[in-house]
């Protein structure tokens, strides 16, 4: 600190202080007595006392602080903070734009293919229900794992022919809303219960899933024995290969199939998964769609790019093994009629057959098909078999015979 000597003027008399900024340094001058807590009453080093010092002086009396320097402001380019902001807004843009256009995309994928069904209300949610025909019993197909209606495109129309032929899509796939979580065959199996009751279709009902499809058709049966009158069974879940594991590790399992859908769903929303299914692997991800007939294949298609979806058939994956569970749990079925269509080796040797076989255990009334010629796709690669054996399960059931 630097005192200075100069006589005030009337008028700066206790006047506020003023600042002059120069380079490097500040100078405050103004009535001493205006500074708080400067302590001029008392000695201070290098203050004036005495009869100069007293009172009668404070106001004749300036101090001149130095204060360091600043050093050059840091240029705009150099500042990581503002950096760090301009990448963040890059990175913001380049996936905005792609989730953008999907969303665009997913729009114009939903306005040219409404769903050609009923949206039946059901739990607060919409399901989509396909149904083509008339007789009874009433005929319900339940599709694959992650599966739209249109699996069953080569085989409603013709069984259509002689019966009612209902297919639907299982919530969160096709046009129906998602639901909750586990997509074990429990919960599905009442979903679609539910759906049959508030759509007004009657049963009992003959019973066709495939995959996943027949795990539910199954469960089904044996939740709700007045509403199943026969099951037909499409290359079901081989029960015996989902061993009982702990609790713990089922649900580990669960859970990072689950994570990885949801990774799954952000890459269909930033339109990667569009990008994977026409451009870089549309041999591979397009077959299914492509084995289905020419009217249905957009829908499919549509369909099965939604985030939803690709989350959903995450789902049902990551519960696979709680279906499995679950089918294994389930008493005997009686008398149902129940039909298993299988594919096997050309010379019919394959040894998954007596795994199939086993089911007879559980159902009496059991008869199984072996389809030589076909993959695990049944009804896409062979759906006249599976039409065959509907047939013959309604004429067992209109001619009386068990249910």
């Amino acid at each position: 600190m630097l005192w200075t000597r100069r006589a005030l003027m009337p008028a700066e008399r206790g006047a506020p202080l003023a600042t002059n900024r120069g380079p490097g340094w500040r100078r405050l001058s103004g009535a001493t007595r205006a500074l708080p807590g400067c302590g001029l009453q008392g000695a201070s080093a290098g203050a004036p006392t005495g009869a100069e010092g007293g009172s009668r002086g404070l106001d004749e009396w300036n101090l001149t602080v130095e204060l360091p320097a600043r050093g050059p402001r840091a240029s705009p380019g150099r500042r990581p903070g503002r950096t760090l902001r301009r990448a963040s807004l890059a990175l913001l843009i380049a996936a905005g734009l792609p989730a953008a256009a999907e969303s665009v995309s997913q729009w114009l994928d939903r306005r040219a293919n409404p769903p050609p069904g009923r949206m039946v209300a059901v739990g607060g949610r919409r399901q989509h229900l396909v149904c083509r025909g008339q007789g009874t019993p009433t005929v319900v197909l339940d599709a694959g794992l992650g599966g739209p209606w249109t699996q069953w495109a080569r085989v409603q129309p013709e069984a259509a022919r002689f019966s009612r032929v209902c297919a639907y899509d299982r919530a969160g796939l096709g046009w129906s809303y998602p639901g909750p979580l586990p997509r074990d065959s429990r919960r599905m199996a009442a979903e679609l219960h539910a759906l049959l009751q508030a759509s007004g279709e009657r049963g009992p009902f003959l019973l066709v899933g495939h995959s996943l499809g027949a795990l539910n058709a199954w469960v089904f049966a044996a939740r709700f024995p007045e509403a199943a009158a026969a099951l037909a069974l499409s290359d079901p879940p081989h029960l015996e290969a989902f061993p009982i594991l702990p609790s713990e590790k089922v649900e580990q399992e669960s859970a990072s199939v689950l994570r990885a859908g949801r990774l799954q769903a952000l890459a269909a929303h930033l339109g990667l998964v569009r990008l994977y299914a026409t451009v870089a692997r549309p041999d591979g991800f397009l077959a299914s769609t492509r084995a289905l007939p020419a009217e249905v294949q957009g829908p499919d298609l549509a369909t099965r790019l939604r985030p939803a979806r690709v989350f959903t058939a995450a789902a049902e994956r990551a519960a696979l093994r709680i279906s499995a569970t679950e089918a294994l749990s389930t008493g005997n079925l009686g008398r149902m009629p129940v039909v298993v269509v299988a594919s096997t080796r050309p010379d019919g040797s394959d040894p998954t057959l007596r795994l199939h076989r086993r089911l007879a255990a559980r159902a009496p009334n059991f008869r199984l098909v072996a389809v030589p010629q076909s993959g695990h796709h049944i009804p896409l690669e062979a759906p006249g078999v599976l039409v065959r054996e509907i047939r013959r399960l309604l004429e067992t059931l209109r001619e009386g015979g068990p249910r």
